[in-house]
């Protein structure tokens, strides 16, 4: 997984670099959107990624981090003041339209979101469904022994999508947690 922070873009370089030189049919090739989300930044972080992993798709794309306010990181209350001071938000249905062209255009295979909040994953999917775009398959979310916020949070948003009997939005070991 390429993180999209790390010293001024050199961990995600060299993380690429190691990765490229796998051969395609070793394991899926997960990478990160970086942090603007907008629908020419995801397109030029994944035309970069591309390029650098000498690749034409990405297994998983994860759009990591929300550009917007989050009560993230320990943080449970939600801070009015912070939200509404955020310099830029990035709008949702542009991130997913975006997403869904980079699927049909056969760039990515699936994304999934890292970082990002009950409310944001039920948004996305909601606008996914809406837009005809599959919804995220994972979620990379801090989670610990001594942090376990979102093992509390997570139930109630995956029952309010109502996708239905014996499925989950978010597919696989751990409901899709990573």
């Amino acid at each position: 997984l390429t993180p999209a922070i790390g010293p001024q873009g050199h961990v995600p370089h060299a993380a690429e670099a190691c990765l490229a030189c796998i051969c395609r049919t070793d394991p899926p090739t997960p990478n990160a959107a970086q942090p603007e989300l907008d629908a020419a930044s995801i397109r030029q972080a994944l035309e970069g990624s591309l390029r650098r992993l000498r690749t034409t798709y990405i297994d998983l794309y994860q759009l990591h981090w929300p550009n917007r306010y989050a009560p993230l990181w320990g943080a449970r209350q939600y801070d009015l003041a912070a939200a509404q001071s955020w310099p830029k938000v990035a709008d949702m249905e542009e991130q997913v339209a975006t997403i869904g062209e980079l699927i049909k255009e056969g760039k990515i295979r699936y994304w999934g979101l890292s970082n990002e909040t009950t409310f944001g994953v039920c948004r996305m999917v909601e606008i996914a469904k809406r837009l005809g775009v599959p919804p995220p398959i994972s979620i990379q979310n801090d989670f610990s022994l001594c942090y376990r916020y979102f093992e509390g949070e997570w139930p109630a948003g995956d029952a309010r999508l109502d996708p239905g009997p014996d499925q989950h939005i978010l597919e696989g070991k751990g409901a899709g947690c990573l």
